[in-house]
């Protein structure tokens, strides 16, 4: 086979021209945020991503920027906390803890539990295999059983799968549905089984009037771009209503 070349119109560019690109527009995002709000608009700093939304009708991305970057703080900014306790409003639980990303709140939710080496939690087939791998990062076993027609869990296949060693059953709710939480929560009740949520992809569903990671101990939540709401890179969050997770 013959070489062929790019021509050189569609080379791509060396990895350090893109890298110092990405840093001029990033601080130009913080030099031009920062005229804005301190300049003819006249925004007040406290919160100039939210009074630009309310202003104008739409997140001005240089403000953004300028928002997040300003306080010279790389973790746990006060943007996280006010996040937080609107997360908690808009799901109705009582705490939402922010995270790296929603494996790590899966993984944090379960250990937080309990669980441990020898226990078994029965989870959906149809789900991303961080799920079976926050399970797997407690050292107790996952057991995936089948979906049913909605193409979350099968309640039936959660019976069938119960065994003595059974401790938490993980139920995947995905695009926008829930599963059949009545059952599922008889089920446990009837097993003495715990329940969580994978609800990382469905921030905002409810199942007669109650949000996606509520249930049971408690869900976790994906800011992955690809997700319901995403972020810049990644995030996630931990869902619960108890007070000693």
């Amino acid at each position: 086979m013959e070489n062929t070349r790019l021509p050189k119109s569609i080379k791509p560019r060396p990895y350090w021209v893109q890298y110092l690109s990405a840093y001029i527009v990033f601080l130009l995002g913080i030099c031009i945020g920062k005229i804005r709000v301190q300049g003819r608009w006249n925004i007040p700093k406290e919160d100039p991503v939210v009074l630009a939304s309310n202003h104008f009708g739409y997140i001005d991305p240089f403000l953004l920027v300028y928002a997040v970057h300003r306080p010279i703080d790389f973790i746990m900014q006060k943007e996280l906390s006010i996040f937080e306790s609107k997360l908690e409003k808009f799901t109705g639980v009582k705490h939402a803890i922010g995270v790296a990303n929603a494996t790590d709140a899966l993984q944090l939710l379960l250990k937080a539990g309990g669980l441990s080496q020898g226990d078994e939690v029965i989870f959906c087939s149809h789900t991303m295999v961080a799920t079976a791998s926050a399970v797997k990062f407690t050292g107790a076993t996952p057991v995936p059983v089948e979906a049913g027609h909605d193409h979350l869990i099968d309640t039936i296949s959660i019976r069938r799968a119960i065994t003595k060693n059974t401790k938490a059953i993980l139920p995947t709710q995905l695009n926008g549905r829930i599963a059949n939480m009545d059952e599922i929560t008889q089920i446990a009740e009837d097993y003495d089984l715990q329940i969580y949520e994978d609800s990382a992809q469905a921030l905002g569903a409810k199942y007669k009037g109650k949000s996606a990671g509520s249930f049971g101990l408690g869900g976790c939540i994906s800011f992955y771009p690809a997700k319901v709401l995403g972020c810049f890179g990644d995030g996630g969050a931990v869902l619960t209503n108890n007070d000693e997770v």
